[in-house]
């Protein structure tokens, strides 16, 4: 920002700071807390899929106002375009929204009560699940492949995810399902489909090395990287170590 400022660019740049994804919580060699957000990077949670989201533009948004509407990545684009009032390609199928009302600080009921969706048809190195997301509200429903079950989260209660709530809650989990349902044949999403070479013997042998083997010595280098005298080699991590 101190630089755009000292070239004159601040009064007309769009500056947007986010992430793709929540901190890696498990499977890679160095983690991070979403607390109190459940899971991290790869998972279905909101440790998973609630990043930051930080917008400036001067003259539209008011300076240390927040916004609670969830929001999607995919909203960027159309919401650059009007802000450079430039117009959607018509040819061009738009995911998203433009959230200048919001950023307006305008209530918008049509961005706030829209549902939101998301598509993880595969397993991942942080440990996801095969899974379908819906979100509409405070209301988000978690549908895994494989075994079909559901499960639903009020998040303005629970943000962390700790109590399912589908039994007190069939009518509304119905509701979100038949919607999901829909979107992903709307979308033409793919489905995960069994592996005809798996087997359970060596998924339990796998387990078995996570907890015994590899989670002792994981825990034992996170607990080194603690350690105040300890130094991290010349190119730890493919970084450049530098003095401030």
């Amino acid at each position: 920002l101190d630089t755009l400022d000292k070239h004159g660019l601040i009064g007309n740049t769009i500056v947007c700071f986010t992430s793709d994804n929540g901190g890696v919580s498990s499977g890679d060699a160095y983690s991070s807390s979403m607390l109190p957000l459940r899971g991290g990077k790869g998972r279905q949670w909101e440790g998973g899929i609630r990043e930051p989201f930080y917008f400036r533009f001067p003259g539209l948004i008011e300076a240390g106002s927040t916004c609670d509407v969830p929001v999607s990545g995919m909203d960027f684009y159309p919401t650059f375009l009007e802000l450079a009032g430039i117009p959607v390609p018509r040819e061009q199928v738009i995911d998203g929204r433009s959230i200048v009302p919001l950023l307006r600080g305008e209530q918008n009921r049509e961005i706030a009560e829209r549902d939101l969706f998301w598509h993880y048809p595969h397993y991942g190195n942080q440990g996801g699940e095969p899974s379908s997301i819906i979100r509409n509200a405070s209301w988000k429903l978690i549908h895994y492949y494989e075994d079909g079950h559901d499960e639903l989260y009020n998040l303005d209660s629970d943000p962390g995810e700790q109590n399912d709530v589908i039994a007190d809650n069939r009518a509304k989990a119905s509701e979100l399902r038949q919607r999901l349902d829909r979107w992903l044949v709307e979308v033409d999403a793919r489905f995960p489909v069994p592996d005809p070479q798996y087997d359970p013997e060596k998924e339990k042998a796998r387990l078995h090395e996570l907890e015994h083997e590899m989670m002792p010595e994981l825990e034992a280098q996170h607990a080194e990287y603690l350690d105040p005298c300890w130094q991290p080699n010349e190119d730890w991590w493919g970084s450049h170590v530098t003095i401030d």
